[in-house]
């Protein structure tokens, strides 16, 4: 049943307790008796989702956009176009997924892990010291000195190198940064 109707508003209250809200400018507000409340706005481009337990959900359609804040301090942001989603858990960790599988995790301590989809991992230490952890088991240790040890899967030592000859095999690399600056191109970020 309609509760209000004026030249700006038509407020509607149905049988279940739910409520509608439309104003003139189209924007749509609806209130389910859980307390969840939808509202589509600006000219049906944004979507807001507030559910009963806290978590808020908004979605641009134009951009294809979205953040959903959880009452802990968890929040998810995603870009649909580019494929990217990026989670900030509460304790500060901030871990990025990629279109293309690869998974960036940063911890508050300043440790990088890189883990990619064909298994290779990459842990940069806050140290200086970085693991390249090999989808067949084996591993190869960065020293910040430059130095550098190659194991196999079970544990053998097969190359140590000098700090001249590490530095040389990591000269030029962005450690930090080097998924986003791969070959892969990316769409848009996040």
């Amino acid at each position: 049943s309609v509760l209000k109707k004026t030249s700006h508003i038509v407020l509607c209250k149905f049988k279940d307790g739910s409520m509608l809200q439309i104003s003139d400018t189209g924007d749509i507000i609806k209130k389910d008796t859980d307390g969840t409340q939808l509202q589509l706005l600006e000219n049906k481009t944004l979507i807001i989702v507030a559910h009963a337990d806290g978590r808020q959900l908004q979605w641009d359609i134009e951009a294809k956009t979205g953040t959903e804040d959880h009452p802990d301090g968890r929040k998810l942001e995603w870009n649909e176009e580019a494929g990217n989603r990026v989670e900030l858990k509460v304790d500060g960790t901030i871990i990025t997924t990629y279109s293309d599988g690869c998974v960036i995790t940063k911890s508050p301590d300043g440790q990088l892990e890189q883990a990619n989809p064909d298994g290779t991992r990459i842990v940069s230490h806050s140290d200086g010291k970085r693991v390249q952890f090999n989808a067949d088991g084996s591993r190869i240790e960065f020293f910040p000195d430059g130095s550098r040890v190659d194991y196999r899967a079970d544990g053998v030592v097969i190359k140590q190198g000098s700090a001249a000859q590490g530095k040389a095999l990591s000269n030029g690399i962005d450690w930090e940064n080097a998924h986003s600056t791969s070959t892969r191109s990316r769409k848009g970020t996040v």
